[in-house]
């Protein structure tokens, strides 16, 4: 119980002194809030770097990976809608590399058709937050 009272304490001091943890590589800054799933995706350039990648995450005007998508299908076109976490959004990869851009190039090299896939990964989403950004 102390613990908790002496951290508790310490928080207080550290946010009345105005200190902030660093933001590195612009983490905190790449979601921002949604009140039905948590958190979603922030569109634009976010850059991370660490000691293994140094990549710029860039995401459309709805805070998706790749090419914003009209919501209505084009006629003669198949879609496929990835869900995911940070895999499927590809968090460490540049945008030629992510998934949805790799399976969207080999599936147009194959069908007549032309395929749009569509990234719905989103880091740290788990089952339940993309069954809910499936049906919104």
């Amino acid at each position: 119980m102390a613990t908790v009272v002496a951290l508790v304490l310490l928080e207080g001091v550290l946010r009345l002194a105005g200190w902030r943890a660093p933001v590195r590589g612009g983490e905190q800054l790449s979601e921002r809030y949604d009140s039905l799933l948590g958190w979603r995706g922030n569109p634009g350039s976010h850059r991370f770097t660490t000691g293994e990648y140094d990549v710029v995450l860039t995401r459309n005007e709805r805070g998706l990976r790749g090419p914003l998508r009209p919501f209505q299908k084009p006629a003669r076109r198949r879609r496929v809608l990835l869900l995911g976490d940070s895999f499927v959004e590809g968090y460490t990869v540049g945008d030629t590399a992510v998934v949805s851009a790799v399976l969207e190039r080999l599936l147009n090299e194959r069908l007549e058709d032309s395929v749009e896939v569509i990234n719905g990964g989103t880091a740290g989403f788990s089952t339940d937050q993309e069954l809910q950004f499936f049906a919104s």
